[in-house]
């Protein structure tokens, strides 16, 4: 697919205006990310317990993120106890099962509670429960709202609707040449693909080079600019992307390590699926360029990506 200069130009120019494209020269915007749920009848009659934690739907989250609660809990019946335990709010490592208290409620006659807790740290799976620990000498019911708020958000403005998706990979003959096709980005995407897809994400992508149409492409091309790599992703929940990598760009990849190849694809597919460029944590991630074009780390997404996409679509 032959693009002369101007009509690149006049390509990045609408992609700028309208806000659909991500690049790595290219700060990408962000979106608020939230997900709340609201308690259902199984918090009608919890039992009291000085061990047993009850949690509610297991939601992958990064250390720094935050769960906000709004409930109001009494007593099933009557009052409490006089002098009695206290009721205490927190997350659960679904990893270990450890119970992390932030904040309790001790009224006989029950109350309500506001109050935010900031993930202390990511297990190894990422992912916590909200939990309710009953003291209290008597059952309690309990409803309201809790929600898990993304602090360090990493997400773009758009992505596609679907973690499954088919890509038709084009190449401008007259720029990649069928032995650079077949020895290096050949190689290179399905790398990065393979990466994705066994990443634990939820993510599966596959790869055509029949002819089309496609929904999504992805383009390799000599192209007069700087930047390494480019996806627009046309609109939020989107049917439809395109991806161009540019074999001479910054880091001039036609000559570069495979490594870097199979990074920058990888860091492409990664803006499909909401997440945006250089998010500001100090953890790992495909997104950061410091990791994107560090040659001792993997080429692979790693759990800050991964989590942030589970959290995106589940």
């Amino acid at each position: 697919m032959t693009k002369t200069k101007k009509a690149i130009s006049t390509w990045l120019t609408f992609a700028l205006m309208t806000g659909i494209i991500s690049a790595l020269t290219v700060s990408a915007g962000a979106k608020s990310a939230s997900k709340a749920f609201t308690l259902g009848t199984g918090w009608n009659n919890l039992s009291p317990s000085s061990t047993v934690v009850r949690g509610a739907t297991q939601v992958p989250l990064n250390k720094g993120d935050r769960l906000a609660v709004n409930l109001t809990f009494a007593p099933v019946s009557g009052t409490f106890p006089n002098n009695p335990g206290r009721i205490d709010f927190g997350m659960v490592n679904v990893a270990t099962g450890v119970f992390t208290f932030f904040d309790h409620y001790t009224s006989r006659n029950g109350g309500s509670i506001n109050a935010n807790m900031v993930v202390p740290a990511a297990p190894a799976n990422g992912r916590y429960v909200f939990a309710v620990r009953n003291t209290l000498g008597a059952a309690v019911k309990i409803t309201g709202v809790f929600a898990f708020y993304k602090y360090n958000n990493p997400y773009y403005e758009y992505g596609m609707a679907s973690r499954t998706n088919t890509i038709q990979l084009l190449r401008n003959t007259s720029n990649v040449s069928n032995a650079d096709w077949s020895n290096k980005w050949r190689p290179a995407i399905e790398d990065a693909r393979l990466a994705w897809n066994s990443s634990g994400a939820g993510v599966n992508l596959y790869t055509t080079e029949s002819v089309g149409p496609y929904a999504n492409v992805l383009i390799v091309d000599l192209y007069d600019e700087k930047w390494d790599g480019i996806a627009a992703v046309n609109g939020q929940n989107a049917a439809s992307s395109v991806i161009r990598i540019n074999t001479r760009g910054n880091y001039r990849l036609e000559s570069s390590s495979n490594r870097l190849r199979r990074a920058v694809t990888a860091h492409e597919f990664g803006h499909l699926f909401w997440l945006g460029d250089n998010p500001i944590t100090s953890q790992r991630s495909i997104m950061r360029y410091a990791d994107l074009y560090n040659e001792v780390m993997p080429f692979t997404p790693r759990d800050y990506d991964v989590n942030n996409i589970r959290f995106a679509y589940e």
